[in-house]
């Protein structure tokens, strides 16, 4: 059977992965089949393509409700990793274990994990300085009486109306009335004495459904003054602030949020990270003068996502808390919508660079271009694999490449070269790296990469000829796994 062991090159624990054991005279790794591929959905910008191994059912286990979290560090609360599950779906609850630096995180339903899972392949989470790994854990069925009181409104919030209580409330006078029903394991206790409630977040749904019940027929006082119990939104609730009218513009049935009290040196780059974890940007616009930007996703759903992740912890730059409100947005283009059922993204992948290539050559060659249709966001130059290079090789047999033209100081505007005829005859070289280049929003990728691909004249760099693709699910974990 599969055992659970600690894997030394990635720092964590994880469960063996069912590879099969080669056959003789196989290399191991690289004849052995492949993971059958999964269908990726439409969210994330995901086509369809082989699943990663190494972590809990990876892979395999797609449509559980429950993520298994890795390489978190030593000191992780509950807290840190409810603030990672949250803005994704209702949690049913929390294992921790700190000793293994890792959990898992069972949600209510599929769609909390699906949208968890997809959300950390486009951008992984980060605790302080850990990139938190996201992946696929078993989870068993949800209980019945569970799903029927979530069903009907519970949440793992206990809601304490203290309205009664004319002194203020500590948290350390809340946590010993509320121990014995969760095995004193809490995920915070928020306290709001100016407007006389409290919060007190669970780490486990059922816990907190026994709380509220006990209460319901024994009930809390504090001071000898009763306090009433109720469930509250489960989303590390915090005071909520009046709304903002220039931030409310629309409702959640739009795909754009505008982005509001940015610092001045904020770039483009900064912005699109912002949206990247909640969905695919179809476009993203920055006012550095009046400080402020506005993301339009592909999915009204991942303006919504964003959106109920700041409500529940605001999202910053820096030191800077930022404004998230609601922006009218007009409906995706057709062209747009197709591209994506297509696989379009915003990395694109270059292959068959050399590894004399790097990465402000590849900047400048790309230049003309990007000038005019875009930023070339991070850039992560890794090696291909062997497949991937007996592709490129095969592409090249193929294609019968007559003129290439290197890159050089004469290009007009658009970047159009004139033809050097001593180049005739020569061969697009194949290397061995392959660069891949996030663009921020699916609109910059592909109009850079169509301008690209129309041009007169090729664009070569030390002999490879620049031959744009959108980059598959695997490579933007790829892209993903490189520190920045």
């Amino acid at each position: 059977g599969r055992e659970y062991y600690y894997n030394s090159q990635l720092n964590i624990t994880q469960w063996e992965p069912p590879v099969p054991a080669p056959a003789p005279g196989q290399v191991p790794g690289r004849n052995i089949s492949p993971i059958p591929p999964q269908n990726y959905p439409p969210y994330g910008g995901h086509a369809r393509g082989p699943m990663p191994r190494g972590y809990p059912g990876m892979g395999q286990q797609q449509g559980t409700r429950a993520c298994f979290l890795g390489s978190l560090p030593d000191d992780v609360t509950f807290n840190q990793i409810a603030q990672l599950a949250n803005p994704y779906g209702a949690i049913d609850s929390i294992k921790l274990h700190a000793d293994r630096n890792n959990a898992f995180v069972n949600f209510v339903d599929v769609h909390g994990a699906q949208n968890m899972y997809n959300a950390s392949q486009m951008n992984p989470p980060r605790l302080g300085s850990s990139i938190v790994r996201v992946g696929w854990a078993k989870s068993a069925p949800i209980r019945a009486d569970v799903a029927m009181a979530a069903a009907n409104g519970a949440t793992r919030t206990l809601h304490l109306n203290l309205k009664e209580v004319p002194d203020d409330v500590t948290e350390e006078e809340i946590r010993p009335l509320v121990a014995p029903f969760c095995n004193d394991t809490f995920d915070s206790i928020q306290v709001n004495n100016e407007k006389r409630f409290a919060f007190v977040n669970l780490v486990d749904l059922l816990a907190a459904i026994k709380t509220h019940s006990h209460f319901q027929s024994n009930p809390m006082t504090i001071h000898n003054c009763p306090v009433k119990v109720g469930f509250g939104n489960d989303r590390n609730v915090r005071p909520q602030k009046k709304p903002n009218p220039d931030l409310t513009t629309t409702t959640g049935e739009s795909r754009a949020v505008f982005i509001g009290s940015l610092p001045p040196d904020t770039s483009y780059a900064q912005v699109c990270q912002l949206g990247i974890p909640y969905g695919i940007i179809d476009a993203a616009n920055v006012n550095s003068e009046k400080g402020s930007a506005f993301i339009n996703f592909v999915e009204n759903d991942a303006a919504a996502r964003i959106y109920e992740a700041h409500q529940a912890n605001p999202l910053k730059i820096g030191e800077a808390e930022l404004k998230i409100g609601w922006a009218k947005s007009n409906p995706l283009k057709d062209d747009v919508r197709n591209a994506v059922d297509m696989g379009a993204n915003r990395m694109l992948s270059i292959k068959g660079l050399t590894r004399e290539v790097t990465e402000q050559a590849l900047k400048d060659a790309l230049l003309p271009i990007q000038n005019i249709y875009g930023v070339l966001g991070r850039v992560v130059l890794v090696e291909m694999s062997d497949d991937e290079l007996a592709a490129a090789q095969e592409a090249q047999k193929s294609e019968n490449v007559e003129t290439l033209v290197p890159v050089d100081d004469n290009a007009d505007e658009n970047g159009n070269q004139a033809e050097d005829a001593e180049n005739k005859d020569e061969e697009n070289s194949i290397g061995p790296m392959k660069a891949l280049i996030d663009l921020g929003t699916l609109t910059s990728a592909m109009k850079i990469k169509r301008k690209i691909e129309e041009r007169d004249h090729p664009i070569v760099l030390d002999g490879t000829k620049i031959q744009p693709d959108f980059a598959t699910p695997a490579e933007m974990e790829q892209a993903a796994a490189v520190p920045q």
